[in-house]
């Protein structure tokens, strides 16, 4: 593993969106990078980022690639970019040598717990950078709940309260998990997510959440806006990892889809879509559909106008790009991130999404470790980045 001060690696313009300031030399303007390396003896207050000045990246555990999760600083879907100017091409093949920035950059403890995974990162309306991502609720830890964060840079978070909770909804919605956050057209904060009341069958659906505001209070839907049930040709049982693009003024959302959650010979899961002519409020299922972003990945519009697909594919996190939402994909050929192991990567390198910040492409995905007692065992946010200037 080598260690790369960011301002070597990115020009220090763009750099300004990571860590405090960059001088002429190249360096960190706080002169040092701090991070987590023994798990066992990380920040115990859950109230963020394992260190406050994330200057230190890594190159390691193979090269990565994303692209955005909202270019247009307001979490609606677009192909532009307020937040700066961005090149009206990107080169894909570029897109396979990433830098991680070391560390958990959100980590978030309940009752001794770590749990900050799924984040979906955009910006608000007002261009503050926000993620919603599950985690437990400190008043309801039993379940699983839809929560908030903010950032003053890409890599330095806060965590924020619990948006959707355990008892804010019926008993099919206890637990909520893989959410997506969209701006409606009228203005109305929007969540995706799925719901299901038991961690042992897993049986969920997707629902709807909607607010005036972003912090809440939400209003939550009864009815899912997917179903469980036959979806074209396959009956499907569980849903995972929604994800949102608009093209043409038609929505498109595509998710993981599973015919059952026992894992056996008989256990299937295949990329589905639906589509959306009214902004959300209903959707059509289109079935199975060839669109990479299974296992739990995401879809993404990015400043070109193109979508990027990635996902949790065999050896690591896979990356495509198409002109329009239903494809045809072109893939890169390796994975774009594999895991890097110890601590923060032991058992998962899951739910990524891309983000565009001027000219950086910044990959969000989750770690986790819950196998190997060496070290601490939880789920939490990391990141890599890469330049697409």
């Amino acid at each position: 593993m080598r260690t790369l001060s960011l301002c070597v690696s990115l020009p220090c313009a763009a750099l300004l969106l990571l860590s405090p300031g960059c001088d002429d030399e190249g360096d960190a303007s706080t002169g040092s990078s701090t991070t987590d390396t023994d798990a066992s003896t990380g920040p115990v207050d859950g109230t963020g980022s394992d260190t406050t000045n994330p200057s230190g990246g890594s190159s390691s555990g193979g090269s990565t690639s994303t692209s955005s999760g909202n270019t247009s600083g307001s979490g609606s879907e677009t192909g532009s970019s307020e937040t700066g100017e961005v090149p009206v091409t990107i080169d894909l093949d570029a897109l396979q040598d990433w830098t991680r920035v070391e560390g958990r950059i959100l980590y978030d403890v309940v009752e001794g717990y770590p749990a900050a995974a799924d984040a979906h990162v955009f910006r608000d309306e007002n261009g503050e950078l926000s993620a919603i991502y599950s985690g437990a609720d400190p008043n309801e830890p039993d379940y699983s709940a839809i929560k908030l964060a903010r950032a003053s840079e890409p890599a330095v978070w806060e965590i924020g309260d619990a948006l959707l909770n355990g008892t804010d909804a019926p008993a099919e919605q206890l637990n909520k998990e893989t959410s997506f956050y969209r701006l409606a057209a009228d203005g109305t904060h929007q969540i995706y997510y799925i719901g299901y009341d038991d961690e042992e069958t897993y049986r969920s659906q997707i629902f709807r959440a909607e607010s005036a505001n972003l912090e809440g209070p939400y209003t939550v839907q009864v009815e899912p806006s997917i179903a469980r049930g036959l979806q074209g040709e396959n009956d499907i049982q569980v849903m995972t990892s929604p994800s949102i693009v608009e093209d043409d003024g038609t929505l498109y959302m595509f998710y993981c889809a599973w015919n059952q959650f026992e894992e056996n010979d008989d256990l299937r899961v295949w990329v589905h879509g639906a589509t959306s002519d009214d902004d959300g409020d209903t959707w059509t299922v289109l079935g199975e559909v060839d669109v990479p972003v299974c296992m739990e990945g995401a879809l993404t519009k990015g400043p070109d106008g193109l979508f990027y697909a990635v996902a949790q594919g065999e050896g690591g996190i896979t990356l495509g790009r198409a002109d329009e939402p239903l494809g045809a994909y072109e893939m890169l050929p390796e994975p774009i991130l594999t895991p890097a192991g110890p601590p923060y990567e032991i058992d998962e390198l899951n739910t990524p999404q891309l983000h565009f910040e001027d000219d950086v492409l910044f990959l969000y995905y989750s770690g986790a470790n819950y196998s190997d007692v060496n070290y601490e065992q939880g789920w939490w946010t990391m990141l890599a980045y890469t330049s697409i200037e």
